[in-house]
């Protein structure tokens, strides 16, 4: 069964856009559709939430130990977003269950008034 790891703000992000990261390379673009994927078709599979870098920053090249290095503010920044996103939503950092089941909780929740770093309609 697959299992995925995502942040917070991936968390929610990913459930709403389908965006082009060419940039940063064909293994990240590679693994932001397979995640996507995942999330469209595999409701039974399981994801956690973690806090720091997931799955997707794994593969992603401004990604290092230390976290996110993006221009936009790196991980002390998104860590921000993150927790932003996990307590609006009400869901606990380490949390585990199926896809199902975040996807109901974010439907529930949305549209989000907190979230207003991406211009995309919940």
């Amino acid at each position: 069964m697959t299992k995925l790891r995502l942040r917070g703000h991936h968390l929610y992000c990913l459930r709403f856009t389908d965006m082009q990261f060419h940039e940063r390379g064909a293994h990240f673009q590679d693994t932001y559709t397979r995640i996507r994927t995942t999330l469209k078709h595999e409701p039974d599979a399981l994801m956690q939430v973690i806090l720091g870098p997931d799955d997707l920053c794994q593969a992603c090249p401004l990604s290092s130990a230390e976290g996110c290095r993006s221009e936009q503010g790196g991980e002390p920044v998104v860590k921000k977003w993150d927790n932003i996103i996990l307590g609006g939503l009400g869901i606990e950092p380490f949390s585990e269950m199926p896809v199902k089941e975040y996807q109901a909780t974010i439907d529930r929740k949305s549209p989000i008034s907190f979230c207003y770093r991406c211009q995309v309609d919940a």
